[in-house]
């Protein structure tokens, strides 16, 4: 976690005015399975993958992304929860514009999160009257994050982990999110397109 602290500060995004959060889902076995499953931790729950459109048993890994592309904040959620449930945890020390999907459209949070210098931006629900600063700019900055998540499930595997408890899921979480940075940050270095990754991870 330190070098990873030391990649995200080193490479001047911790302190970005904008990012952009979302939750990927972190399954430990699929639904069938989770009575005979090994794995133990008060924590796992059951949740629901929209993607695939199933559920599963395990967490929700929570994404807090830089523009360009570096994992800033990576909590560890439950899977059963709403999104919005957990917008002061992807928020963390973060001030500035915060991008989210329609998950995170909630008024009542959105004011009480302003008050603190965060500005939410979602997309408005269509009979809603206000705007609350979504445009098509910022749709496209959604698709960072959602580059990133691809990223991690796809090259890193983030759904086949291999587990035997909660901490072996920890310390396997912090290497994919450590190796995904350190692919960004030697990008950056290399003046390459940051999220350009697949010849580092498979070459």
């Amino acid at each position: 976690m330190v070098l990873q602290t030391y990649l995200v500060e080193g490479g001047g995004q911790r302190t970005a005015n904008w990012q952009v959060i979302d939750t990927l889902p972190v399954p430990i076995c699929h639904l069938t399975r989770a009575k005979r499953s090994g794995f133990r931790s008060f924590e796992a729950d059951y949740g629901y993958c929209a993607a695939k459109r199933e559920y599963y048993y395990g967490f929700k890994l929570g994404l807090r992304v830089s523009p360009l592309g570096m994992i800033v904040h990576y909590p560890l959620l439950q899977a059963r929860p709403h999104d919005v449930q957990f917008l002061e945890d992807l928020v963390g020390d973060f001030r500035g514009d915060l991008i989210g999907d329609k998950g995170f459209l909630d008024q009542w949070r959105r004011q009480q999160l302003q008050s603190q210098g965060v500005f939410l931006r979602t997309p408005t629900r269509r009979n809603m009257k206000i705007s609350n600063g979504w445009n098509d700019t910022l749709a496209h900055f959604r698709k960072l994050v959602e580059t990133v998540g691809s990223q991690l499930t796809q090259q890193f595997h983030l759904h086949s982990l291999p587990l035997r408890s909660f901490w072996h899921l920890r310390h396997r979480l912090i290497r994919k999110i450590l190796s995904h940075t350190i692919c960004v940050f030697i990008n950056l270095q290399l003046h390459r397109p940051p999220l350009e990754i697949a010849d580092l991870v498979n070459g």
